[in-house]
């Protein structure tokens, strides 16, 4: 039985962005090159040549060589590589990293490797000096997010960089820039990265491949075996249809990011706007001058953000109350948390995201929307 009859709102960008139509007509076509890309035969280096192309056409949209990008599983996969196959010693990251980057973190603990976790600002921003003072003679690695996936609130990893390579300069600098490509500038030499991750599923590519940007010379060991796939540094077989559509999705979002970021910034405020009169008491959580295009995190008091969540989307609108890769985990945002020091706050708050075909008219209907339940949620107590 049908049960949707009007149509819903997206508002769920920072977990996975709509596939383009032209992503989606390569991964559709490109699912007939059935051949192993690893085969010698016809088949086999069809696959192949797919692959390098799309290779090609990244490396062309970031300004680097195609031989420097790795193709992997997703922005999962090439966190875990890069923090997991940098050599042992010390390393440096944030409170506030992806889950991704704090359980790769975790591990590397089990192999003796301690880390040292560098906390924001309030306003969600890390300071290049805190990192300098944490760095020891046997750091080897350094692993701060470019845009955050909960508060959108951009870091300075060139500055960063740079600050440390003045003491250190063969330590290993490794970005999470899954969110960027669509907003800003996220070209490894922009970045001044050693290792960049990147993750199709985010720019309007398939779920199923990501890049881990890894010039040849970067100490880094394959996290498991099982062939010589992708340099030896993640073994499989290449998952052709995902990184053909991959190849089309990243050369789509560099090239329209600035017009793109330009109008979606104007929706972003505009959304700000409406949720601070419709809601006197909200709190938007992070920088909004440093604040990725597309990003609204805010807290409302009192609220539980699982209930309020689930309310809103049986009115059509999709919303999160924290970062897809915790699941269903019913727990307040670590994020807010850190940023604002209460629990109570951090499980009151919902990250509302947008997409390039994000609308006013959407947005109002989100705000309304918002109206409609929040007193239903408000009723349930926070614990």
């Amino acid at each position: 039985m049908k049960t949707r009859t009007r149509k819903r709102v997206y508002l769920d960008a920072a977990a996975a962005v709509p596939m383009s139509a032209k992503a989606e007509r390569a991964f559709v076509k490109a699912l007939r090159l059935f051949g192993n890309p690893s085969a010698p035969h016809a088949e086999g280096r069809e696959a192949r040549a797919a692959v390098e192309d799309a290779r090609a056409a990244i490396a062309l949209a970031f300004r680097v060589k195609a031989d420097d990008l790795i193709f992997t599983s997703g922005g999962t996969e090439s966190n875990t590589i890069a923090v997991l196959g940098t050599p042992k010693g010390h390393a440096i990251t944030t409170s506030i990293e992806h889950a991704t980057i704090r359980e790769a973190f975790r591990l590397r603990a089990t192999h003796g490797s301690k880390t040292t976790f560098i906390r924001p600002d309030a306003t969600g921003r890390v300071n290049a000096d805190d990192i300098v003072q944490a760095l020891r003679p046997n750091t080897v690695l350094v692993s701060v997010h470019h845009v955050h996936g909960e508060c959108g609130v951009v870091q300075r990893i060139a500055d960063i960089a740079d600050a440390v390579r003045r003491t250190h300069p063969s330590v290993i600098i490794h970005t999470d820039a899954s969110q960027s490509p669509l907003w800003l500038d996220a070209g490894p030499h922009t970045l001044r990265a050693d290792l960049v991750t990147y993750d199709a599923q985010k720019v309007g590519g398939p779920k199923g491949a990501g890049i881990l940007y890894a010039p040849r010379g970067t100490p880094l060991s394959p996290v498991f075996g099982g062939g010589s796939q992708e340099r030896g540094i993640r073994p499989g077989t290449e998952n052709t249809a995902a990184i053909v559509a991959a190849g089309v999705a990243f050369t789509e979002a560099v090239a329209g990011r600035v017009d793109r970021a330009r109008t979606t910034i104007i929706l972003r405020d505009y959304l700000a706007d409406r949720l601070r009169a419709a809601v006197p008491n909200a709190r938007i959580i992070g920088s909004m001058k440093h604040r990725v295009a597309n990003n609204v995190l805010v807290a409302i008091p009192g609220v539980d953000a699982d209930y309020l969540t689930v309310l809103l989307d049986t009115h059509g609108i999709a919303v999160t109350p924290r970062s897809a890769c915790l699941g269903s985990v019913s727990a307040a945002s670590h994020v807010a948390e850190e940023l604002t020091g209460d629990d109570d706050l951090a499980r009151s708050t919902i990250r509302f995201s947008l997409h390039q075909g994000s609308t006013k008219a959407e947005l109002d209907r989100a705000v309304r929307a918002l109206i409609t339940v929040l007193p239903l949620a408000t009723r349930v107590r926070v614990p």
